[in-house]
Protein backbone atom coordinates (compact mmCIF):
# COMPACT_ATOMS: atom_id res chain seq x y z
CA UNK A 1 0.00 0.00 0.00
CA UNK A 2 2.54 2.58 0.91
CA UNK A 3 4.43 1.52 -2.45
CA UNK A 4 1.09 2.52 -4.23
CA UNK A 5 1.30 5.70 -2.60
CA UNK A 6 4.60 7.02 -3.63
CA UNK A 7 3.93 5.99 -7.15
CA UNK A 8 0.77 7.88 -7.28
CA UNK A 9 2.80 11.11 -5.48
CA UNK A 10 5.39 10.87 -8.33
CA UNK A 11 3.47 10.61 -11.20
CA UNK A 12 1.60 13.36 -9.83
CA UNK A 13 4.34 15.58 -9.27
CA UNK A 14 5.82 14.74 -12.93
CA UNK A 15 1.85 15.61 -14.44
CA UNK A 16 2.25 19.05 -12.70
CA UNK A 17 5.58 19.86 -14.25
CA UNK A 18 4.52 18.82 -17.56
CA UNK A 19 1.21 21.27 -17.08
CA UNK A 20 3.61 24.34 -15.84
CA UNK A 21 6.18 23.48 -18.57
CA UNK A 22 3.69 23.55 -21.42
CA UNK A 23 3.14 27.49 -21.61
CA UNK A 24 2.49 28.36 -25.08
CA UNK A 25 6.25 29.79 -26.58
CA UNK A 26 6.54 32.43 -29.21
CA UNK A 27 9.78 33.55 -31.51
CA UNK A 28 11.88 36.58 -30.77
CA UNK A 29 13.69 37.75 -33.63
CA UNK A 30 16.55 41.03 -33.32
CA UNK A 31 17.08 41.91 -36.82
CA UNK A 32 19.79 44.77 -37.79
CA UNK A 33 18.64 45.72 -41.59
CA UNK A 34 18.38 42.73 -43.56
CA UNK A 35 20.63 40.79 -41.14
CA UNK A 36 19.04 38.17 -38.23
CA UNK A 37 20.94 39.35 -35.62
CA UNK A 38 19.20 36.65 -32.58
CA UNK A 39 16.34 34.43 -32.93
CA UNK A 40 15.44 32.36 -29.67
CA UNK A 41 11.61 31.10 -27.99
CA UNK A 42 10.11 32.91 -25.27
CA UNK A 43 7.01 31.94 -23.28
CA UNK A 44 3.32 33.85 -23.14
CA UNK A 45 3.60 36.16 -20.57
CA UNK A 46 7.35 36.74 -20.43
CA UNK A 47 9.00 40.28 -19.98
CA UNK A 48 12.54 40.78 -21.58
CA UNK A 49 14.62 43.32 -20.68
CA UNK A 50 15.54 44.49 -24.50
CA UNK A 51 18.77 46.16 -23.06
CA UNK A 52 20.57 43.01 -22.31
CA UNK A 53 18.68 40.03 -24.58
CA UNK A 54 21.32 40.73 -27.23
CA UNK A 55 24.97 42.19 -27.80
CA UNK A 56 24.70 46.26 -29.26
CA UNK A 57 24.98 45.94 -33.18
CA UNK A 58 27.01 47.73 -35.05
CA UNK A 59 26.20 49.91 -38.44
CA UNK A 60 28.82 50.65 -41.21
CA UNK A 61 29.83 54.85 -41.31
CA UNK A 62 28.99 55.91 -44.96
CA UNK A 63 30.35 58.97 -46.85
CA UNK A 64 28.24 61.44 -45.01
CA UNK A 65 27.31 59.98 -41.54
CA UNK A 66 28.76 57.46 -38.28
CA UNK A 67 25.94 55.96 -37.04
CA UNK A 68 25.45 55.22 -33.23
CA UNK A 69 23.19 52.44 -31.62
CA UNK A 70 20.19 53.82 -29.45
CA UNK A 71 18.00 50.38 -29.18
CA UNK A 72 15.69 48.59 -30.48
CA UNK A 73 12.27 49.08 -31.53
CA UNK A 74 9.18 47.31 -33.20
CA UNK A 75 8.09 47.86 -36.82
CA UNK A 76 6.37 51.82 -37.11
CA UNK A 77 7.32 51.73 -33.22
CA UNK A 78 9.72 53.52 -30.80
CA UNK A 79 12.58 52.56 -28.72
CA UNK A 80 11.84 50.76 -26.39
CA UNK A 81 13.83 49.00 -22.89
CA UNK A 82 11.52 46.17 -21.87
CA UNK A 83 8.40 43.93 -23.88
CA UNK A 84 6.06 41.29 -22.47
CA UNK A 85 5.91 38.50 -25.00
CA UNK A 86 2.53 37.95 -26.11
CA UNK A 87 2.86 36.94 -29.94
CA UNK A 88 5.73 36.42 -32.13
CA UNK A 89 7.59 39.57 -32.54
CA UNK A 90 10.68 41.12 -34.08
CA UNK A 91 12.75 43.69 -33.02
CA UNK A 92 14.63 46.28 -35.34
CA UNK A 93 18.13 47.47 -34.40
CA UNK A 94 17.54 51.89 -34.08
CA UNK A 95 20.84 54.41 -35.12
CA UNK A 96 21.42 57.76 -34.67
CA UNK A 97 23.69 59.55 -37.26
CA UNK A 98 25.99 62.10 -36.75
CA UNK A 99 27.66 64.01 -39.81
CA UNK A 100 31.30 63.15 -39.84
CA UNK A 101 33.57 65.47 -40.38
CA UNK A 102 34.99 66.04 -43.50
CA UNK A 103 38.37 64.17 -44.67
CA UNK A 104 40.51 66.10 -47.29
CA UNK A 105 41.85 63.55 -48.74
CA UNK A 106 38.84 62.11 -50.28
CA UNK A 107 36.10 65.29 -49.87
CA UNK A 108 35.50 67.57 -52.47
CA UNK A 109 33.22 70.95 -52.93
CA UNK A 110 32.32 72.68 -55.19
CA UNK A 111 33.70 75.76 -55.75
CA UNK A 112 31.18 78.66 -57.77
CA UNK A 113 32.85 81.74 -59.43
CA UNK A 114 30.31 84.73 -60.24
CA UNK A 115 31.20 87.29 -62.57
CA UNK A 116 29.00 89.73 -64.41
CA UNK A 117 26.22 87.49 -64.44
CA UNK A 118 28.35 84.03 -65.38
CA UNK A 119 28.97 81.55 -62.89
CA UNK A 120 32.25 78.84 -63.39
CA UNK A 121 32.24 75.52 -61.41
CA UNK A 122 35.37 73.83 -60.37
CA UNK A 123 35.38 70.81 -58.03
CA UNK A 124 38.47 70.78 -55.23
CA UNK A 125 39.43 68.86 -52.59
CA UNK A 126 38.58 70.79 -49.00
CA UNK A 127 42.08 71.99 -47.71
CA UNK A 128 43.41 72.54 -50.63
CA UNK A 129 44.67 75.81 -51.82
CA UNK A 130 42.57 78.24 -54.10
CA UNK A 131 44.47 79.23 -57.34
CA UNK A 132 42.23 82.34 -58.13
CA UNK A 133 43.17 83.76 -61.42
CA UNK A 134 40.81 87.15 -62.49
CA UNK A 135 38.09 86.14 -64.62
CA UNK A 136 37.71 86.69 -68.65
CA UNK A 137 36.65 90.17 -68.92
CA UNK A 138 36.12 92.82 -71.98
CA UNK A 139 38.66 95.63 -72.20
CA UNK A 140 36.78 98.07 -70.17
CA UNK A 141 36.10 95.95 -67.17
CA UNK A 142 38.91 96.13 -64.68
CA UNK A 143 39.16 92.81 -62.05
CA UNK A 144 39.66 93.91 -58.59
CA UNK A 145 39.61 91.16 -56.23
CA UNK A 146 37.12 87.90 -55.28
CA UNK A 147 35.30 88.22 -52.57
CA UNK A 148 32.86 85.73 -50.42
CA UNK A 149 29.59 87.76 -50.76
CA UNK A 150 27.86 89.88 -53.06
CA UNK A 151 28.19 92.76 -51.11
CA UNK A 152 32.20 92.19 -51.26
CA UNK A 153 32.34 92.46 -47.19
CA UNK A 154 34.76 89.67 -46.87
CA UNK A 155 37.64 88.12 -49.22
CA UNK A 156 37.83 84.59 -50.56
CA UNK A 157 39.90 82.08 -48.36
CA UNK A 158 43.47 80.62 -48.98
CA UNK A 159 42.29 77.21 -48.93
CA UNK A 160 38.93 75.37 -49.97
CA UNK A 161 36.54 74.94 -47.01
CA UNK A 162 34.70 71.84 -45.93
CA UNK A 163 31.81 72.70 -47.93
CA UNK A 164 30.49 74.45 -51.24
CA UNK A 165 32.07 78.40 -51.44
CA UNK A 166 30.45 80.90 -53.51
CA UNK A 167 32.92 83.71 -54.90
CA UNK A 168 32.02 86.98 -56.31
CA UNK A 169 34.59 89.21 -58.56
CA UNK A 170 34.42 92.44 -57.80
CA UNK A 171 35.33 95.10 -60.79
CA UNK A 172 34.70 97.99 -61.88
CA UNK A 173 34.46 99.95 -65.83
CA UNK A 174 37.77 101.59 -66.48
CA UNK A 175 36.04 104.01 -69.72
CA UNK A 176 38.17 105.79 -72.18
CA UNK A 177 38.83 109.23 -72.19
CA UNK A 178 36.38 109.92 -75.42
CA UNK A 179 36.79 113.86 -76.60
CA UNK A 180 34.09 116.46 -77.74
CA UNK A 181 34.41 116.90 -81.60
CA UNK A 182 33.02 119.69 -83.49
CA UNK A 183 31.06 119.40 -86.90
CA UNK A 184 29.86 122.20 -89.17
CA UNK A 185 31.48 125.51 -90.08
CA UNK A 186 30.95 126.72 -86.86
CA UNK A 187 29.25 130.20 -88.72
CA UNK A 188 25.91 131.39 -86.96
CA UNK A 189 22.32 130.19 -88.97
CA UNK A 190 24.87 126.96 -89.93
CA UNK A 191 24.08 123.56 -88.47
CA UNK A 192 27.07 123.61 -85.79
CA UNK A 193 26.91 120.34 -83.77
CA UNK A 194 29.21 119.18 -80.68
CA UNK A 195 29.38 115.26 -80.79
CA UNK A 196 31.41 112.66 -78.31
CA UNK A 197 33.41 110.79 -79.82
CA UNK A 198 35.99 108.16 -78.97
CA UNK A 199 33.81 106.12 -76.72
CA UNK A 200 33.85 101.93 -76.48
CA UNK A 201 31.04 100.01 -77.58
CA UNK A 202 30.15 96.72 -76.48
CA UNK A 203 27.07 94.53 -76.45
CA UNK A 204 25.23 95.44 -73.20
CA UNK A 205 27.34 98.50 -72.76
CA UNK A 206 24.84 101.65 -72.71
CA UNK A 207 25.55 105.41 -72.41
CA UNK A 208 23.42 108.39 -71.46
CA UNK A 209 24.74 111.85 -71.08
CA UNK A 210 23.97 115.19 -69.29
CA UNK A 211 24.76 118.46 -70.99
CA UNK A 212 25.62 121.55 -69.71
CA UNK A 213 26.53 125.34 -71.58
CA UNK A 214 24.48 123.74 -74.70
CA UNK A 215 21.36 121.95 -75.82
CA UNK A 216 22.36 118.36 -75.97
CA UNK A 217 20.50 115.50 -77.06
CA UNK A 218 21.92 111.89 -76.27
CA UNK A 219 25.88 112.12 -77.32
CA UNK A 220 25.16 115.33 -79.21
CA UNK A 221 25.07 118.97 -78.63
CA UNK A 222 23.84 122.16 -81.29
CA UNK A 223 25.00 125.55 -80.93
CA UNK A 224 22.48 127.75 -82.19
CA UNK A 225 23.84 131.42 -81.30
CA UNK A 226 26.57 133.20 -82.13
CA UNK A 227 29.24 133.35 -79.28
CA UNK A 228 31.92 131.34 -77.47
CA UNK A 229 30.40 128.09 -76.17
CA UNK A 230 31.97 126.61 -72.74
CA UNK A 231 30.71 123.20 -72.54
CA UNK A 232 30.50 120.22 -70.13
CA UNK A 233 28.88 116.87 -70.63
CA UNK A 234 29.08 114.11 -68.01
CA UNK A 235 29.07 110.23 -69.46
CA UNK A 236 27.43 107.66 -67.23
CA UNK A 237 27.84 103.93 -68.52
CA UNK A 238 26.21 100.82 -68.00
CA UNK A 239 27.49 97.26 -68.39
CA UNK A 240 25.84 94.11 -66.79
CA UNK A 241 25.69 95.74 -63.90
CA UNK A 242 28.43 98.14 -63.44
CA UNK A 243 28.10 102.30 -63.99
CA UNK A 244 30.90 104.40 -63.87
CA UNK A 245 30.72 108.08 -65.10
CA UNK A 246 33.59 110.50 -66.82
CA UNK A 247 32.96 114.00 -67.60
CA UNK A 248 34.61 115.87 -70.60
CA UNK A 249 34.51 119.52 -71.39
CA UNK A 250 35.94 122.14 -73.91
CA UNK A 251 35.18 125.14 -75.30
CA UNK A 252 34.00 126.22 -79.04
CA UNK A 253 33.27 129.54 -80.73
CA UNK A 254 29.94 129.90 -83.52
CA UNK A 255 31.43 133.12 -85.59
CA UNK A 256 28.77 135.93 -86.86
CA UNK A 257 27.32 135.93 -90.32
CA UNK A 258 28.45 138.39 -92.56
CA UNK A 259 25.16 140.72 -93.29
CA UNK A 260 25.23 143.01 -96.10
CA UNK A 261 22.50 145.89 -95.56
CA UNK A 262 21.55 148.72 -98.58
CA UNK A 263 19.38 151.68 -98.50
CA UNK A 264 17.30 152.27 -101.34
CA UNK A 265 14.88 155.22 -102.39
CA UNK A 266 13.02 157.42 -105.27
CA UNK A 267 15.40 159.76 -106.80
CA UNK A 268 13.16 162.74 -106.77
CA UNK A 269 10.03 163.50 -104.58
CA UNK A 270 7.76 166.75 -104.57
CA UNK A 271 7.40 169.38 -101.61
CA UNK A 272 5.18 167.43 -99.66
CA UNK A 273 5.53 163.54 -100.42
CA UNK A 274 6.12 161.01 -97.57
CA UNK A 275 9.35 159.72 -98.22
CA UNK A 276 9.81 155.84 -97.30
CA UNK A 277 13.14 154.57 -97.81
CA UNK A 278 13.38 150.96 -98.12
CA UNK A 279 16.16 148.48 -96.25
CA UNK A 280 17.40 145.83 -98.23
CA UNK A 281 19.47 142.92 -96.29
CA UNK A 282 21.46 139.45 -97.12
CA UNK A 283 22.58 137.16 -94.77
CA UNK A 284 19.22 136.60 -92.92
CA UNK A 285 18.41 133.16 -91.52
CA UNK A 286 15.04 132.07 -90.85
CA UNK A 287 13.59 132.93 -87.52
CA UNK A 288 15.32 136.52 -88.48
CA UNK A 289 13.74 139.89 -89.96
CA UNK A 290 15.24 142.80 -91.00
CA UNK A 291 12.69 144.41 -88.37
CA UNK A 292 15.05 142.90 -85.79
CA UNK A 293 18.11 144.94 -86.99
CA UNK A 294 16.86 147.71 -85.29
CA UNK A 295 17.88 149.98 -87.93
CA UNK A 296 16.59 153.59 -88.04
CA UNK A 297 17.15 156.18 -90.84
CA UNK A 298 18.89 159.21 -90.78
CA UNK A 299 18.66 162.28 -93.51
CA UNK A 300 21.54 164.95 -93.95
CA UNK A 301 21.53 167.60 -96.25
CA UNK A 302 25.27 168.82 -97.12
CA UNK A 303 26.32 166.01 -95.09
CA UNK A 304 24.45 167.51 -92.43
CA UNK A 305 21.85 165.24 -90.56
CA UNK A 306 18.44 166.86 -90.01
CA UNK A 307 15.42 165.83 -87.86
CA UNK A 308 13.85 163.06 -89.50
CA UNK A 309 10.56 162.90 -90.55
CA UNK A 310 7.43 162.50 -92.91
CA UNK A 311 8.05 165.11 -94.63
CA UNK A 312 10.93 167.36 -95.06
CA UNK A 313 11.63 170.67 -97.29
CA UNK A 314 12.71 171.53 -100.67
CA UNK A 315 16.70 170.41 -101.52
CA UNK A 316 18.90 167.03 -101.90
CA UNK A 317 18.98 164.82 -98.87
CA UNK A 318 21.18 161.43 -98.51
CA UNK A 319 19.67 159.06 -96.46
Amino acid sequence: MKKFLCLLGIVCLVCAFAGCSGARQYTVTFRNGESVVKTFQAAAGEELDLRYCVKAPEKASDERYDYAFVGWRLAGGNVEERHTVREDVTFFAEFKATEREPDAADRHFTLFLHALGETEEREIGAGEALSLAPPALPALVVFERWYQDSAFSAVAPDRMPARDLHLYAKCRLQLPEGELKGEGSFVYGERNLVRVTGLAQAEGLSYTYSWQGAEGEDDCASLRRAGEYPISVQISASYRGLVGTHTLSGTFTVRKRALLVSVSAEKSYVYGDEISPTLHSEGLVSGDSASSLGARFVFAKSGVPVAAGGRLSAGNYTV
